[in-house]
């Protein structure tokens, strides 16, 4: 007579993605789109899902500014501000296996857990705009006070920009 069968899986976590783009130590613009893209761990790896995760800064233990589980290699994102302000940005990538049939997919990710990430720099930088160009009053213009009672202040316009900070002088 023979015991009653039983399966069980010895696995270890995937190895890690290769990261495609951006490259290592980019440089990005706020407002930009970047689509960030890797490939998947070889097999018998068959990666589930990924997490993708953005830091500001270096160290990507840092509460994320994204921090997304996709399906695919590859995740667009647009920079706009806020969330996003200007600085240095860790990036990474891991993957996490796809459960063999017949076993609980929970189980089977808190036992043989996510793989290690893959890791790059990025740097996100402001938008540079030209400045308006002041058209009135002229350079140098002199007023009196006793007789004037406004000063019209004029400048050329400028796309894209919703704010004017106009300062006082003497």
């Amino acid at each position: 007579a023979y015991s009653s069968q039983r399966e069980f899986i010895a696995d270890t976590p995937p190895v890690t993605p290769g990261l495609s783009s951006p490259g290592n130590n980019a440089n990005l613009n706020i407002g930009a789109t970047q689509n960030f893209t890797w490939s998947a761990p070889p097999p018998p790896d068959n990666a589930a899902r990924y997490n993708i995760r953005i830091v500001a800064g270096s160290n990507l233990n840092d509460p994320p500014t994204l921090n997304e589980e996709p399906t695919g290699t590859s995740r667009s994102v647009t920079f706009n501000d806020p969330p996003w302000s200007s600085g240095p940005y860790i990036w990474g990538v891991r993957a996490i296996k796809q459960t063999p049939a017949g076993y609980n997919p929970t189980t089977y990710e808190s036992t043989i857990g996510w793989g290690s990430y893959a890791t790059r720099t990025l740097t996100l930088n402001p938008v540079d705009v030209n400045p308006p160009n002041l058209t009135a009053p002229a350079n140098y213009s002199i007023y009196n006070r006793n007789n004037t009672s406004s000063i019209t202040i004029s400048w050329s316009s400028v796309s894209g920009w919703v704010r004017v900070n106009a300062g006082s002088g003497t």
